[in-house]
């Protein structure tokens, strides 16, 4: 569960910039909060905000901000020695001859599957980490988990580290918490899992949106996931009445017999399902009949998007555990009546 995120000398973002969903003390609009966890410290969260500003004010960047620390935490162990910190993790602030090759900083404080609040921060420029630090709170103070300083190679483990004789080492441009999506400890590996199931997505990128549509085409097409399918169907026939009901199906191998060896495996992987909409229509107003027009060439991009978002929010919740998801430009293409009906029933 999210509760705040700081951003310093990242993209168009110089100074720190920080992002909360902490409540007030105030005793109104209450319904507007809720105690993530019980009888602690007061802690109030809200219950929804909103992010807006003008063009290039850095409302994406503070989204991508999101995507970095991910993406970075679940993706830095490809990293060998001496490779450096890719260009998409490391962007800093370019329009300040200072800045441009200082260290950008993202802290998060955020409620593990645990059900603790944590504090997470990372250091680094283009060639290692400088300094990464997880903490834990058992009251209202925080508790050290381990610390690494000055581009260490190795890491000091705290009182709240439960297996201080894990091994401390970890590569410069390696952040330690990475070493536990493939390392067995439950007390880190959840904290690695938070990361991992966040969704960070672009809907105004093409790729991005291609990326998540396909996700959701193989949700959709897993055996037994039947009430993703009845609730995705329901969805898309609200936005759009002519569409009775949707199907998800696997192309056959044949479809990609002629393709280039070079790009056949990464394309059977893109171009694995068709997504197929079904229409009604009648035989001289009589006999009703169904025709199914493909997503992809017979379908507007409104209903292409609905499809992905829709899906990706509703396999959220079918989860049993809180997941944090952002999205950037999230109305794009969506009908006005379908993002409507949404804010008001769904609570992000």
């Amino acid at each position: 569960m999210f509760i705040d995120i700081a951003i310093e000398n990242y993209r168009s973002i110089k100074d720190v910039q920080t992002f909360s969903l902490k409540g007030c003390a105030s005793r109104l609009k209450k319904r507007n909060t809720f105690e993530p966890i019980k009888d602690y410290n007061n802690l109030k969260l809200l219950k929804s905000a909103v992010l807006y500003g003008g063009n290039s004010s850095g409302k994406s960047n503070l989204i991508r901000a999101f995507w970095t620390l991910r993406n970075f935490v679940i993706d830095s162990l490809k990293l060998k020695a001496g490779d450096l910190i890719p260009d998409n993790f490391y962007d800093p602030y370019l329009l300040d001859d200072c800045s441009k090759n200082r260290p950008t900083k993202i802290s998060i404080n955020f409620i593990a599957r645990n059900g603790r609040r944590h504090r997470y921060i990372i250091q680094f420029n283009k060639f290692e980490v400088i300094y990464e630090y997880l903490g834990v709170y058992e009251t209202s103070r925080i508790s050290r988990i381990y610390e690494r300083k000055n581009a260490n190679e190795l890491v000091e483990f705290g009182k709240a580290m439960v297996n201080k004789k894990e091994d401390n080492r970890v590569c410069k441009n390696n952040l330690f918490l990475s070493k536990f999506g493939s390392i067995p400890n439950g007390q880190l590996r959840d904290l690695y899992v938070y990361f991992k199931e966040m969704e960070v997505w672009n809907i105004a990128s093409i790729q991005s949106m291609d990326e998540l549509y396909n996700k959701v085409q193989q949700a959709f097409n897993i055996p037994g996931n039947y009430e993703l399918r009845r609730k995705l169907s329901a969805l898309i026939h609200m936005a759009d009445n002519r569409i009775t009901e949707i199907q998800v199906a696997e192309r056959p191998d044949e479809y990609f017999e002629n393709l280039p060896e070079t790009y056949k495996g990464q394309l059977k992987k893109a171009l694995k399902f068709e997504t197929f909409g079904f229409h009604e229509f009648f035989v001289d107003s009589k006999e009703r009949k169904f025709v199914k027009f493909t997503f992809k060439d017979q379908e507007s991009q409104g209903i292409r998007c609905l499809f992905a978002i829709g899906g990706l929010v509703i396999n959220i919740f079918e989860r049993n555990v809180p997941v944090l998801v952002v999205l950037d430009d999230f109305g794009k293409s969506l009908h006005p009546h379908c993002l409507f009906s949404w804010v008001e029933t769904t609570a992000f």
